[in-house]
């Protein structure tokens, strides 16, 4: 499933309710939601808890100091010494319902 699909879906589902919403103010809402996930991510020791789904968490990795890159150009590089590493871990309900 893609954004697209999302926002229609989420759209066609609210119309059942007292207060139905357009696909514009879903996309509105969709877009607030990914910008503020990825400013908390975009920093080590971000982390985003969302009940009943899973746990987002950003770190710094370190890379081993022993590798190294050669590109197409024949030029040896070292690789950043650490970089940012987003992790997920599932609530335990939807790795329940997964498992089915």
């Amino acid at each position: 499933m893609n954004k697209t699909e999302l926002v229609k879906r989420i759209a066609r589902e609210s119309k059942v309710t007292h207060s139905p919403l357009t696909q514009a103010q879903v996309q509105q809402v969709l877009d607030a939601l990914f910008a503020t996930l990825t400013e908390e991510l975009s920093q080590p020791g971000g982390r985003v808890e969302i009940e009943h789904f899973g746990v987002l968490e950003s770190r710094l990795m370190r890379n081993s100091p022993h590798g190294q890159l050669i590109g197409r150009d024949g030029v040896v590089r070292q690789p950043p010494s650490e970089r940012l590493v987003i992790t997920f871990r599932c609530a335990k309900r939807v790795r329940q319902l997964n498992n089915r």
